[in-house]
């Protein structure tokens, strides 16, 4: 089993990029993360790149002691992400805490397992199907929920903008941790920020993951979520993982690897939209 991976960004119609992703992998184990700074308090860049650094470089450390609890990985590094970003904040003694929300998924012997705070979706998909997704912790999704609205109607309402679950803010965050599913060949992971998933329907992403070419397609559909979005298009991001069979086109190189070394990759901002 190898792995590929993509990621790319868009600033959409915002004055700056707030998204951030970044994966990083050993010899047997990958792990990918997504985090939106959000807006309505200061500096959401920030508390975004932190999460992601803070959750990489907690992998790093668990490879290199022989970590196997790899659900303790996860939630630890999201404490170490969520208090990094409190004590910085009042280094810089900013006026508010900054908040991100975020999404990390470990494989770990040949198992994905994956957790969140605030609403960076993650899909995984199998067999041309959704198999499995995150659940927003958002306004919009308790109305899911509580049955007043439909799924796809929580794309577009206006509360999906109230995240009530994130990293860096007063209260310390809920974790929600997914079931383990054991990977197979031609299985599609994504993490992707709310200006990707709003605009795009599962169809489209799944058609993306598996039908289409995987990094063509994903392109071009990042491409159409921003233009969909049209003059108040957010950030638009993603970082996708494909399953490979040993003959793969361009996998992650894991196997030059010694026990204990990891090797990481921090995603990168946008130019302007054109």
């Amino acid at each position: 089993m190898r792995f590929r991976i993509f990621q790319d960004t868009r600033i959409g119609r915002r004055h700056t990029n707030q998204d951030r992703t970044g994966y990083a992998y050993g010899k047997d184990d990958v792990v990918l993360v997504a985090a939106d700074g959000m807006g309505g308090h200061p500096r959401g860049e920030l508390a975004a790149h932190i999460a992601v650094e803070s959750v990489l470089n907690h992998f790093a450390t668990w490879v290199r002691t022989g970590g196997c609890d790899a659900e303790d990985m996860l939630r630890t590094g999201f404490g170490v992400a969520h208090a990094a970003i409190r004590q910085c904040a009042e280094q810089e003694r900013l006026y508010d805490y900054p908040r991100t929300t975020c999404t990390a998924c470990v494989v770990h012997a040949g198992v994905a397992l994956w957790c969140h705070v605030g609403d960076t979706r993650l899909y995984m998909v199998r067999n041309d199907e959704v198999l499995a997704t995150t659940r927003d912790h958002s306004g919009a999704w308790l109305l899911v929920e509580l049955g007043v609205i439909a799924p796809d109607e929580a794309r577009v309402h206006p509360d999906r903008n109230f995240v009530y679950n994130c990293l860096g803010g007063e209260i310390g965050p809920e974790i929600e941790m997914a079931q383990p599913v054991t990977l197979q060949v031609g299985d599609r992971i994504i993490l992707c920020t709310d200006g990707f998933w709003s605009s795009v329907t599962n169809a489209e992403i799944v058609a993306a993951l598996v039908r289409d070419a995987t990094q063509t397609g994903l392109y071009r559909l990042l491409r159409d979520a921003e233009s969909r979005a049209g003059a108040v298009a957010d950030n638009v991001t993603y970082i996708a993982l494909a399953v490979e069979d040993e003959a793969g086109k361009d996998p992650i190189d894991t196997a030059t690897l010694a026990a204990g070394e990891v090797v990481k990759h921090f995603g990168f901002e946008c130019a302007q939209a054109t």
